[in-house]
């Protein structure tokens, strides 16, 4: 160990340590390693990067993963790059504007930021063995246990110990713990108890065990925790790793989890506390009687926290998990989650039944509660309900203040402004409340929506969406369906006019608010070009950009209490005007401007100096990748393959020589291309980037290289093909289709075309809106027409918080359901008008790819 012997401390923390990596099934982060040997040591300033490097380095390396390896590549790449004036004779650009932003950016960085940086490293920063003969070392059953290295019996108790006491942090009032750390014991400890060898536990061991177990099923406090909603990047990790299936399945392997050590208690002779016999007792008659204090507990807490919908509607869920594994209800056959036909038990509906379990007088709150939940899962009809039972005991009460906040949360919750839908109801309950209280924008705003899209009253939709802006100028909700009217409505001077008449604040909010969809992009510019004022539109784009962040001021008539029932501070300004995502929209900005330069200023010598900016000098562009599906998979990769476009046709000169520069620049964009989507979307990277290199590599006599490239390319369709995802087939068709137009086998290409658009855009499929933009016309930011509006469909999908993971794996099992159910001899499928035959993937390929160079 580096020839450095370990005080008694740093040998307990590496004992620790080994055993963590000797238990897990996966390599762990920094970020993980370090809080539970913090917590497990009681030393707060533990660093297992320090204890690696100065007593084991030999044995454990740390490796970047995820987000953190691909910004590390762009690092090094960039500091490697040979020539950096390359880049300058294209976009006369020496990274200034990267200094001065990040000089502006770094006055608003808050004390917070670099604690907040510095743990996004650790958490995709993972510990891995040196060599697989460590892991086998560890796991050695000879092994014996030291004051460094634990048993394999001795590892994999005290991995159950530790995590059990990290799940019981959460047994008090107010829980200090973190969430993550806790989520991980969450995760871990029932696999931890399969694994578990019941035979080799010693009586001392297994009281303890048996006594903790008793606590986390019986404590009222760590059920209210429980109960939380508890997200991360990834999902929700305990809808599940803490679920225990349904009350017909038994055998369910987290429920056996527990039983196995019941039952364990149930025939030793241990000692055990009063209580807890009574509970082992109990659940061998009775196992479904495991997670019935839990339930309840989850129920009670949905029926009476002030909450956003959101969170009302994840604690119902969580409820509705817990409650399908006991005997609460009837036997209950397992069902879908996805498909919304869960059961009623007598109840009107799944809401009432929920609620029904337990005995809590309806109050006023508890219909509210109800009612924003159903709202939120999309039942208006039960919403409505719930709502008019809370007016009503409103009104018998004579609650009148009240009853005015009861008719505001009863619209909101109907109206979902940003995603332009409203319940028919929402017309007379607007109206009752105006007459109150004019001056409510949000409430004109729910009004206007009605009266778009119950009435058909267009104007008086812009009229009353006019009133709402004007309420609140900075509302970026109001101003998008304020547009989407008026573009329905032809009115592209209106359009314009909401921007020029405004101060340039208010003007470069508004802006950086439509950069959030390619939807409203495209409305823009066109609505720009139909009334001459493209440099104008420019020209606020470069103000946009600009622009530096200042704290939105909040309006007088801001009510806290308000925007935590229905949303966050930061939705009413989009997002790319907050803080934490202010650069990002910067850089997407850049981009929407380099559109604008190329497509309708032909001007493409600013468009290479904003993408090659964007791209090449810095890094935001990619932040949003995080953000949102839309972004990684449609909107960088689009800008990419624009700017690679640009790229290759400023590589081409007159002469017939290729540009050094250029073909540097392309190199540079194709590696950035690649890292980024495959840290996001590899299922989708089509890597067209490929072609242009390779074009360019047979123009300068690399016929090694570009021969390579089409080989990667050709492979990469096959890729595609052949994964066990059916959704991106369009993909791999893509992929070839464009390998045969450069080869100029046109009506091969043609054909692989065809199975692409057929693939992606089926005629059952394909369901559009009225008030988007035609097909018919062509999109100004390189998509066409059929994504145009797919990208915003696909936007506001990702955008819904309630289910949005839901409807995306509810697709992906009925998808899989049909082709099962289908004819696997069926070689034929219908294609609009005529009959489009299907061979196998890898048949196709070969018959359309016999091209020499692959």
């Amino acid at each position: 160990m580096a020839g450095m012997v370990p005080n008694q401390n740093h040998a307990a923390q590496l004992q620790e340590l080994f055993c963590c990596l000797s238990q897990s099934t996966e390599p762990p982060s920094v970020s993980i390693l370090n809080q539970i040997i913090q917590h497990a040591t009681s030393d707060p300033e533990f660093s297992v990067e320090s204890v690696i490097e100065k007593y084991c380095a030999s044995l454990l390396v740390c490796e970047e993963t995820g987000e953190l390896l691909f910004q590390s590549k762009i690092t090094s790449e960039s500091r490697e790059k040979d020539d950096r004036s390359s880049v300058g004779t294209i976009c006369d650009s020496d990274g200034s504007a990267s200094e001065e932003e990040d000089d502006s950016e770094s006055d608003f960085l808050d004390e917070d930021a670099a604690d907040r940086e510095v743990e996004a490293r650790q958490r995709e920063t993972k510990v891995k063995v040196r060599h697989a003969s460590v892991s086998d070392f560890l796991d050695n059953k000879e092994l014996q246990t030291s004051s460094i290295l634990l048993n394999r019996v001795d590892a994999a108790f005290h991995m159950v110990e530790l995590s059990l006491g990290i799940i019981l942090e959460g047994d008090s009032p107010e829980p200090t713990i973190s969430e993550s750390l806790w989520l991980y014991a969450m995760n871990n400890f029932l696999n931890q108890l399969r694994f578990l060898e019941t035979g080799v536990i010693s009586p001392q061991r297994m009281e303890f065990l048996i006594e903790k177990l008793w606590k986390i099923f019986n404590s009222k406090l760590l059920a209210r925790f429980i109960s939380r909603h508890h997200a991360t990047k990834e999902g929700y990790p305990l809808h599940d790793s803490f679920a225990f299936g349904f009350n017909t399945d038994l055998e369910n392997i987290n429920r056996q989890a527990i039983q196995k050590w019941i039952k364990k208690a149930h025939d030793s002779s241990i000692h055990m506390k009063p209580a807890t016999r009574q509970w082992v007792e109990n659940m061998i008659q009775s196992p479904l009687q495991l997670l019935v204090p839990l339930t309840k507990t989850c129920i009670h807490e949905w029926l009476c926290s002030d909450e956003i919908p959101l969170l009302l509607y994840w604690r119902y869920r969580f409820a509705w998990l817990c409650l399908v594994s006991t005997d609460l209800i009837p036997p209950c056959k397992p069902f879908s989650w996805y498909d919304r036909k869960w059961p009623l038990f007598r109840s009107s509906d799944t809401f009432n039944a929920l609620a029904d379990i337990i005995k809590l007088e309806r109050s006023v709150d508890v219909y509210c509660r109800i009612g924003k939940t159903a709202a939120f899962n999309g039942k208006g009809d039960v919403a409505e309900m719930e709502w008019n039972k809370a007016i009503e005991i409103a009104k018998a009460t004579g609650q009148e203040q009240r009853l005015k906040d009861l008719y505001y949360q009863f619209i909101r919750s109907l109206t979902q402004i940003r995603l332009m839908r409203c319940e028919p109801v929402v017309l007379q309950l607007a109206e009752q409340y105006l007459r109150m209280d004019p001056s409510n924008a949000r409430i004109q705003a729910c009004l206007a929506l009605a009266r778009s899209e119950h009435l058909s009253d267009k104007q008086g939709a812009i009229e009353g969406l006019r009133t709402a802006l004007a309420l609140d100028p900075r509302d970026h909700s109001i101003l998008m369906v304020l547009i989407d009217v008026l573009w329905n409505q032809d009115d592209t001077k209106g359009i314009l006019e909401l921007f020029e008449n405004e101060d340039n604040d208010i003007t470069s909010i508004r802006i950086r608010a439509c950069a959030d969809q390619d939807y409203f992009q495209d409305v823009l510019f066109l609505a720009a070009r139909d009334v001459g004022k493209i440099k104008y539109l420019v020209e606020c784009y470069e103000t946009a950009i600009s622009q530096p962040w200042t704290e939105p001021p909040i309006g007088k008539d801001y009510d806290p209490q308000e925007e935590s029932l229905w949303g966050t501070y930061g939705e009413a300004f989009g997002k790319f005007n907050m803080h934490e995502y202010y650069s990002a929209g910067t850089a997407l900005l850049m981009c929407r401007l380099a559109v604008l330069h190329h497509r309708y200023l032909g001007d493409s010598r600013s468009a290479l100096t904003l993408w090659t900016t964007t791209f090449l000098e810095r890094s935001e562009i990619f932040g949003l990748g995080k953000m949102s599906s839309q972004y990684e998979m449609y909107t960088i990769p689009m800008f990419m393959d624009m700017f690679a476009q640009l790229l290759y046709d400023e590589a081409l000169r007159s002469d017939g020589l290729v540009d050094a520069g250029s073909l540097k620049s392309l190199e540079r964009l194709r590696n950035r291309h690649d890292w980024f989507r495959e840290q996001y979307t590899p299922i989708t990277n089509e890597r067209n980037l490929n072609l242009f290199l390779a074009k360019l590599y047979c123009r300068t006599g690399q016929d090694a290289k570009a021969k390579e490239l089409l080989r990667e390319q050709f492979e990469r369709g096959i890729e595609l093909l052949n994964d066990h995802v059916d959704w991106n087939d369009f993909a791999g068709y893509h992929v070839l289709s464009r390998i045969l137009f450069d080869r100029s086998q046109e009506t091969n290409a043609a054909i692989a075309q065809s199975l692409r658009r057929y693939i992606r855009y089926q005629p059952e499929d394909a369901d559009t809106d009225g008030s988007q933009a035609s097909d018919s016309i062509a999109s100004p930011s390189g998509i066409e027409p059929e994504t145009a509006v797919d990208t915003r469909v696909l936007h506001e999908v990702a955008d819904e918080d309630n289910d949005c993971e839901e409807f995306k794996d509810g697709d992906e099992d009925d998808d899989s359901e049909e082709a099962e159910d289908g004819d696997e001899d069926d070689d034929y499928e219908e294609f609009e008008d005529g009959i489009v035959e299907e061979p196998s993937p890898v048949l196709c390929l070969y018959d359309l790819c016999r091209d020499p160079v692959l």
